[in-house]
């Protein structure tokens, strides 16, 4: 009876774990999104100042 209480102890910790895990990386992959974008406007910033330029 304690190994079957401490397997389900178990259980719950995983899948506590994992949930972090997932919103952890979807607060990440947000955060890629938003530092694809401003690269983006930076480089085309920086082209059309060059352009100006020549």
């Amino acid at each position: 009876m304690l190994g079957l209480g401490l397997l389900l102890l178990l259980f719950g910790s995983c899948t506590a774990d994992l949930f972090t895990a997932i919103a952890d990386m979807q607060r990440m992959l947000g955060a890629e999104k938003e530092v694809t974008t401003i690269i983006d406007k930076y480089i085309e910033a920086e082209e059309k100042r060059l352009d100006e330029l020549k």
